[in-house]
């Protein structure tokens, strides 16, 4: 379970470095993620 967070954290934090500027709202509707995760 936990190289499944490592992953996603790290795919999330791919996206942010991409798409800059990037709002949480986005970020959830990319990844299909509730924005509380």
């Amino acid at each position: 379970m936990e190289m499944k967070s490592v992953t996603r954290s790290l795919r999330i934090l791919e996206a942010v470095a991409r798409h800059q500027p990037v709002t949480v709202g986005e970020l959830t509707k990319l990844f299909g993620l509730p924005k509380s995760t």
